[in-house]
């Protein structure tokens, strides 16, 4: 819902941008715990 939301008022790149910068830092802070 809250993604469906964002992409109707922003553009869709911007969106798959953002969430592609979120899932790097996630994957990396994650990364970065298990070290």
């Amino acid at each position: 819902f809250l993604l469906g939301s964002a992409a109707s008022r922003y553009d869709t790149e911007a969106v798959m941008l953002a969430v592609a910068i979120c899932a790097v830092i996630c994957l990396g802070l994650t990364f970065f715990a298990f070290q």
